[in-house]
């Protein structure tokens, strides 16, 4: 049962940088430069790998390491 908690958490605190940092990089009206685009492109991987290094330490069924 905690496995399934901590994935649909997982799931809803994924959607939130999904939707304002994502979203924003590809809807957005005004077409920046390279250099904001490839800022945009590392901050949404370096959400996303924080995110899931605090949820893989969170739930260790499985080794997450490897």
């Amino acid at each position: 049962m905690k496995r399934f908690i901590v994935a649909i958490i997982a799931f809803i605190v994924g959607l939130i940088p999904g939707f304002f940092i994502v979203f924003n990089s590809v809807f957005s009206d005004r077409s920046g430069s390279l250099n904001e685009r490839l800022f945009t492109f590392l901050l949404v991987i370096m959400v996303y790998f924080i995110l899931g290094f605090i949820f893989g330490f969170i739930e260790k069924s499985r080794p997450w390491l490897h």
